[in-house]
């Protein structure tokens, strides 16, 4: 493959009509690009686990030696119907929501790792295969490396207990 064979890929041949392709453009060097490189997205993943890691390990611990459970069971408030409604609303909402951004976290880093590098592409085409870019994709699954898949793997089979799991919190009323 020489370079006449790629010319419709090159930065100074799409620059004229798309600037954010090149990264010496001014436009291209805005906070929005920035934000898209794999390193950043993975990083601000990373630390949405982190966070919401540490918040269920501080609720735990507040729970634990606030509320002394008894037989796995945490008697927290006696009292108003109400309050233990929307105290119930609350918490479910919380645990939804972190619940969720874990969820979030965990899937980006599953798309970025199912993405085909630009060597793994070029390889798959010599073997004359294709791969799906831009969308998560079985097929690429096959052209990645074992490390890669191997991660893709934990990450989906964490991700599927946290997606069906249900919390329930019991409020007791006496």
């Amino acid at each position: 493959m020489n370079d006449e064979d790629v010319l419709y890929a090159k930065v100074d041949f799409l620059s004229p009509w798309f600037p954010q392709v090149d990264p010496e453009n001014k436009r291209a060097q805005t906070f929005r690009t920035w934000r898209s490189q794999k390193d950043i997205l993975l990083t601000t993943a990373t630390l949405t686990s982190i966070s919401v890691l540490l918040v269920n390990v501080v609720i735990t611990i507040v729970v634990e030696t606030k509320y002394r459970p008894t037989g796995g069971v945490v008697s927290m408030y006696e009292g108003s119907c109400s309050w233990v409604k929307n105290v119930d609303i609350v918490s479910h909402i919380l645990i939804n929501v972190l619940s969720t951004l874990l969820l979030g976290a965990s899937n980006l880093c599953m798309q970025i790792l199912a993405a085909p590098t630009r060597e793994e592409v070029d390889k798959a085409h010599l073997n004359r295969k294709w791969l799906d870019i831009g969308v998560p994709s079985w097929r690429n699954l096959r052209s990645i490396s074992r490390t890669r898949l191997m991660m893709w793997f934990v990450l989906g089979l964490s991700s599927v207990p946290l997606h069906f799991m249900y919390v329930e919190s019991e409020f007791r009323i006496l």
